[in-house]
């Protein structure tokens, strides 16, 4: 994501697990702050593993979510928050 569209609110982009046990899962998460609304694309991520005993990295490639707009805050609280009639 453009650095100029988003601020970091949490975020280790770089992040390395010497070990993950076997039937396990990891999770990682970077929070960012959107700094206006449009559309972006959010399939960007790369994943490389060397399994045990294993002499070959793997690769992986993330592609979803796909495309996803982010709303205005005013324009999201005049859809999506409860009102009084």
């Amino acid at each position: 994501l453009p650095r100029e569209d988003f601020g970091i609110v949490s975020v280790m982009f770089n992040v390395k697990w010497l070990q993950i046990a076997r039937v396990s899962n990891v999770s990682h998460a970077v929070v960012l702050r959107p700094l206006e609304a449009a559309y972006f694309n959010f399939t960007s991520a790369t994943i490389a593993y060397l399994a045990q005993g294993g002499r070959q990295v793997t690769v992986g490639f993330m592609s979803a979510p796909g495309q996803g707009g982010i709303l205005a805050q005013r324009e999201s609280d005049r859809r999506f928050s409860p009102h009084v009639v």
